[in-house]
């Protein structure tokens, strides 16, 4: 789903993903095989992983974001919650560069996203 959600932490800031995401959503969820076998099989095609993401944009209650670094403003990971109704909802999609240092800070500026907007 489209929206403008953002929130800042210490170290880093979650943002809400666009298209031009793609290339690094590729990236990330390629770049280990050994943990690849616990997540959903992606195509290394920029343009299926732009397609998803339109019918992402279309989705209500849906909310996908980017882990950037505060500082550096560079992608570290993917967090979103979906299936939101009746003040529920699951979060997943979460996968962080290897060696960043976002994991937990990125949860709890999900849960602020939820809880706090």
């Amino acid at each position: 789903m489209k929206h403008k959600l953002t929130m800042e932490g210490y170290g880093y800031r979650l943002r809400p993903i666009t298209l031009e995401d793609a290339p690094f959503i590729i990236e990330l969820r390629l770049e280990d095989m050994q943990r690849n076998r616990f997540i959903h099989v992606i195509s290394s095609d920029i343009r299926e992983q732009e397609k998803w993401l339109e019918n992402y944009f279309t989705r209500e209650g849906d909310y996908y974001f980017v882990i950037e670094n505060r500082f550096t403003r560079q992608p570290e990971g993917l967090i979103a919650f979906y299936n939101e109704q009746d003040g529920r909802a699951e979060w997943g999609r979460w996968v962080v560069k290897k060696g960043s240092l976002a994991a937990v800070e990125s949860v709890w500026l999900l849960y602020r996203i939820a809880f706090e907007s």
